[in-house]
């Protein structure tokens, strides 16, 4: 059995726990294999180049059935110029990581919850469908990724950009928050489903026991709110 590790992102990586596939290799064992790629933080994606480190035997077998012009002379080229141009690479993991710390500064700012990560993109859930926003946000030229796809019906995938380009995209998801009229003090909850009378329920993912927010509208849509939160019992963390 072969064991086949991606490790696309492994350059942003600063978690000193992540284990290396190359630590695998090098101890002899035959049966991984590292795939790395040039398209991420090197910045080769135009050029579709990668590579593996495994076995000289999984190596032998791999070349027996490989395609004959799998990769072009420029592409491998540009490929060892990326490997020795270290002031690049030190450049752009240091851009991605600011980027990082300032997107999780402004999700924490506007509520929504996302998952720490060790690449160049942060998933965030939004309390709306992710179709919906990334419509919205490609509506006023920002692409970003709805992950309905992976079955995250509630989250989108943004990647760090620019400073300039990380501002732009905070500023348009905000306004795609409140345009679609999602109040600031309830951001934290996740999936809305809608009841009658023009009433929206969302359920707060809270660490204690489930609570209930009721927010209505008085009117025009969407106008003035007006927030009640229940719960059928004490709020006490079990």
């Amino acid at each position: 059995m072969i064991v086949v590790l991606d490790e696309a992102y492994i350059e942003f990586v600063r978690d000193p726990e992540c284990p290396n596939g190359f630590d695998e290799v090098r101890s002899g064992t035959s049966s991984v294999v590292v795939l790395r790629t040039f398209s991420k933080a090197y910045g080769l994606a135009g050029v579709r180049i990668g590579y593996g480190v495994m076995a000289p035997q999984v190596a032998d077998y791999l070349n027996r059935v490989r395609q004959p012009f799998n990769t072009t002379t420029l592409s491998q080229v540009a490929a060892l110029a990326a490997l020795d141009d270290d002031e690049f690479l030190a450049k752009t993991r240091e851009t991605v990581w600011s980027g990082l710390a300032y997107l999780y500064g402004e999700l924490k700012r506007l509520q929504l919850p996302y998952v720490p990560t060790q690449t160049n993109f942060v998933l965030i859930e939004v309390p709306l469908e992710a179709r919906l926003v990334f419509e919205a946000m490609l509506r006023r030229g920002v692409i970003i990724r709805s992950m309905a796809s992976y079955g995250l019906k509630s989250h989108v995938r943004i990647n760090v950009g620019l400073p300039e380009e990380n501002l732009r995209c905070m500023q348009a998801l905000e306004q795609v928050l409140i345009e679609m009229g999602v109040p600031k003090r309830v951001r934290l909850t996740s999936r809305p489903r809608f009841a009658r009378g023009g009433t929206r329920v969302w359920s707060l993912p809270l660490t204690v026991r489930p609570v209930r927010a009721r927010v209505r509208c008085r009117g025009s849509w969407p106008g003035n709110w007006v927030l009640s939160i229940w719960t059928p019992a004490p709020c006490i963390g079990r």
